[in-house]
């Protein structure tokens, strides 16, 4: 009788074995299924993003080695003309290119609703990378552009933007770069803000002013969110007209922040 216990109880032992082994197979092939998925997405990230910055280092000499290493050269009005038309006839949607030297960000900004590009690429191809693109609030010409990008773990799209919480990265990299098909044109940044949505008065960045006294307000609270703020709002550079780029991007801190990055047109 004993024995037939014991028998009995191991059997359930091997059982409860035999289940929980499964799990953990079928836990795994989700989990390598998921990161295929996500590196299969990575890599066409990666050839889609390389062949279209290969349209404008054809046109300018440079290579994308240079731009890593912050050797990279601005490109001239009749060059950025060319790539502007190489890029559109790509990609319909295509409004800007955006520079920032000593990162991997090099890349076309679209424009269309806030949605599509949040899981499309460049090529209009679906992908869980995206694309960079300006908000659906904004046109290229307004006084304040609001720019989207998804930060990505694998380094790319807007990921790099988290370097300019160090101060020794912003003294060695105190410009980005908009091209609107006229040549690259430099843009100072001066601020860096962390914005938690879950705030109950968080400042809302999405809500990009129209006019002068809205645009005074905005500042005053980009600055209240701000890690790290230069300059003065009643000044004469982020008071006047010259045009403020904000980029936006997730966050890890929690699930629902935001990182900000701002710059102000050089004149």
């Amino acid at each position: 009788m004993e024995t037939e216990k014991k028998g009995k109880k191991e059997r359930n032992t091997d059982r409860m074995l035999l289940v929980m082994g499964v799990g953990f197979l079928v836990l795994f092939l989700v989990a390598g299924g998921f990161l295929l998925r996500y590196y299969i997405a990575y890599r066409e990230q990666l050839e889609a993003d390389q062949e279209v910055a290969n349209v404008r280092l054809r046109l300018s000499g440079s290579d994308y080695d240079d731009l890593k290493v912050g050797t990279w050269e601005p490109m001239g009005p009749e060059e950025a003309a060319r790539s502007a038309q190489e890029l559109r006839r790509l990609n319909p949607d295509y409004v800007l290119f955006l520079t920032i030297p000593g990162t991997p960000i090099y890349y076309p900004v679209v424009h269309r609703d806030n949605s599509y590009y949040l899981h499309h690429n460049f090529m209009q191809e679906t992908n869980s990378h995206g694309a960079i693109f300006l908000d659906e609030n904004c046109e290229p010409e307004d006084d304040v552009l609001l720019i989207h990008g998804h930060h990505m773990r694998d380094g790319t799209m807007f990921a790099e933007l988290r370097q300019f919480r160090n101060k020794e990265f912003r003294e060695a990299v105190p410009y980005i770069y908009l091209d609107f098909g006229e040549g690259d044109m430099p843009y100072e940044v001066f601020a860096v803000a962390l914005v938690d949505l879950t705030g109950e008065s968080y400042f809302h960045y999405e809500e990009v002013p129209d006019t002068k006294e809205e645009r005074e307000e905005y500042l005053k609270g980009f600055k209240r969110s701000s890690v790290w703020f230069s300059g003065t709002i009643d000044g004469e550079r982020l008071a006047g007209t010259n045009q403020l780029v904000f980029l936006s991007t997730c966050e890890y801190g929690t699930d629902n922040q935001r990182l900000i990055l701002a710059a102000v047109a050089v004149e």
